[in-house]
C-alpha cells in the first residue's frame, strides 16, 4: 500500500475540517443560548483525536494510513472549535449574537433567547390577576385597572399613565412588541420615576423586540436620568458580566437596591458555573461566593423587601427576578441554594481518620474558605508521612500537610457564615 507523505495528508484534512469546522462553529455560536454546543463539539473532537491516535499507535503499519488522516482531521476540528469557544466565552447569546444585530434578531425569531415569548398565551390568562395587584401599588389615579384589562382591548386614545401602562401589558401579551415598547416609554416619561418590576418588563420587551445590543444602547444614550432604579439596571445592562457584582457594590444608591441588584444578577446558573473557571478548588468556590454574598441576601429579605415596596407594583413579577424557577412553589435564591450546600460539605469532613471530630469553625476554614495553596513540608525531600504530619497554625486551628490553606480573610468569612446561618435557620 502506498504511504502518503505529511503534505498529502495535511491538505485534505485541513480543507475538510476547515469547511465543516467553520460551519459547525458558526452554527454552534448562533445556537449557544440553547446550551454549550461548542463545548460539546470541542470535547467530541478531542475524544476522536485520542481514539485515532491510540489506534494509530497500536495498529500495524499497513492499517495506519486511515488513522493518520483521522488524527489530523480531529486535531483541526479541536482547534477550530476551541477558537470559537474562546470567542463565545463570557457572552450571553454567543459572540455573534452579542455583536451582530441581525444574528440577535435571527435568534429572537427562533424564540431561543427568551422563553417568555413562548408563554404569551399563559400570560394573557393571568394578566387580570397581575393588574389587580397593580391597583394597590400605583400612584393616585391608577384604579380599576383590572376592569379595563378584562376586555383585552387596548385603550384607543391613552392620556394618563394608567392608560399607557395597561396598553403596554396588553400589547406585550398580544405580541405587538413595538406598540408595547412605545407604551412603556410613554408611561415612564409621564410618571418620571421607575418601578423595579415594570422597568424589568420594559427591558424584556426591548430585548425581545430589538436584541440585547439595543438594550445596552438604550441605557448608554440616556445619561441624564439619575433615578436610582434606572441607574441600577443601567449598570446591569452595560457592564461586563465578570464585573457585575463589583459594579453594583460600588454604586452610590439605596443599600436595599444594591442588595436586590446583587441577588438579581446572581439569579442565573451561568453566573455560578463561570466561578469555577481558572481555579483548582472549584467545588468550594460557589460555597465561598455564596457566603460572601449572603449578607446581601439576608439584608434584602430581613428589611429590604419592605423598604422597597414602594418601588414594586407586582410582587410576583418582582419575585421572578430573584428566585430561581425550579418549581411552582420554590422560594429560594441561588445565593441561598449554594449557601445551604455548605453544611453538607462540612459534614463530609466532620470525622478524621483517627476518629476525632473537627469543630465547625475548623471545617469551614479548612474546606470552604480555602485558598489555591496546598500546605507542603518546608523540606521538599520530606516523605509522605512527614508531610502528612507537618502542620501550621492559623486562626487558632491546625492545618496539616496536603490540606488547602485558608484564605487570609477566612475568619471574616466564617463570621459572615455564622451570622447568615443564624438568620436562615429562623427564616
Amino acid at each position: 500500500m502506498e504511504t502518503k507523505n505529511f503534505k498529502q495528508l495535511l491538505q485534505p484534512a485541513a480543507k475538510f475540517a476547515g469547511v465543516l469546522g467553520t460551519v459547525g462553529g458558526f452554527v454552534g455560536d448562533v445556537l449557544s443560548p440553547l446550551g454549550p454546543i461548542l463545548t460539546y463539539l470541542l470535547y467530541l473532537s478531542i475524544f476522536l483525536l485520542i481514539i485515532s491516535v491510540v489506534l494509530l499507535i497500536l495498529l500495524p503499519k499497513s492499517k495506519k494510513e486511515l488513522f493518520k488522516s483521522a488524527s489530523l482531521t480531529s486535531l483541526f476540528f479541536a482547534l477550530i472549535f476551541g477558537v470559537f469557544g474562546q470567542l463565545n466565552e463570557d457572552t450571553d447569546n454567543g459572540f455573534m449574537g452579542d455583536n451582530l444585530e441581525f444574528v440577535s434578531n435571527f435568534q429572537n425569531s427562533l424564540s431561543i433567547i427568551d422563553e417568555k415569548l413562548d408563554n404569551i398565551s399563559d400570560q394573557i390568562e393571568v394578566v387580570d390577576e397581575k393588574i389587580t395587584n397593580m391597583d394597590e401599588k400605583l400612584d393616585a389615579g391608577f384604579d380599576n385597572l383590572s376592569e379595563l384589562i378584562k376586555t383585552s382591548n387596548p385603550i384607543k386614545n391613552p392620556t394618563t399613565p394608567k392608560d399607557y401602562l395597561v396598553n403596554a401589558y396588553l400589547f406585550r401579551n398580544g405580541g405587538d412588541l413595538n406598540k408595547s415598547e412605545n407604551s412603556f416609554s410613554r408611561f415612564f416619561e409621564i410618571v418620571g420615576t421607575y418601578k423595579i418590576d415594570v422597568l424589568a418588563d420594559f427591558i424584556e420587551v426591548m430585548r425581545n423586540n430589538k436584541g440585547k445590543n439595543f438594550v445596552k444602547t438604550y441605557f448608554e444614550t440616556r445619561g441624564d436620568i439619575d433615578d436610582e432604579v434606572f441607574l441600577l439596571f443601567k449598570t446591569i445592562h452595560t457592564s461586563k458580566k465578570s464585573n457585575l457584582v463589583r459594579e453594583i457594590q460600588s454604586l452610590t444608591i439605596d443599600k436595599n437596591l444594591i442588595a436586590f441588584g446583587i441577588v438579581h444578577v446572581t439569579n442565573d446558573p451561568d453566573y455560578w458555573n463561570n466561578l469555577y473557571k481558572g481555579t483548582n478548588v472549584s467545588p468550594m468556590v460557589a460555597s465561598t461566593t455564596a457566603t460572601e454574598l449572603s449578607k446581601y441576601d439576608v439584608s434584602l429579605f430581613s428589611t429590604g423587601l419592605d423598604e422597597l415596596s414602594h418601588l414594586i407594583i407586582n410582587k410576583e413579577n418582582f419575585f421572578k427576578l430573584i428566585y430561581y424557577q425550579t418549581n411552582s412553589i420554590s422560594r429560594k435564591t441561588y445565593i441561598r441554594f449554594y449557601f445551604d450546600l455548605i453544611e453538607d460539605q462540612m459534614i463530609a469532613y466532620e470525622i478524621n481518620e483517627d476518629g476525632s471530630k473537627n469543630s465547625r469553625k475548623k471545617l469551614f476554614l479548612g474546606h470552604i474558605a480555602i485558598s489555591n495553596q496546598i500546605l507542603k513540608h518546608p523540606n521538599k525531600d520530606a516523605s509522605y508521612r512527614e508531610t502528612k504530619s507537618y502542620f501550621i497554625e492559623k486562626f487558632g486551628e491546625k492545618f496539616y500537610g496536603y490540606q488547602y490553606i485558608p484564605r487570609d480573610d477566612a475568619l471574616s468569612l466564617w463570621q459572615t457564615y455564622e451570622e447568615s446561618k443564624k438568620y436562615y435557620d429562623n427564616f
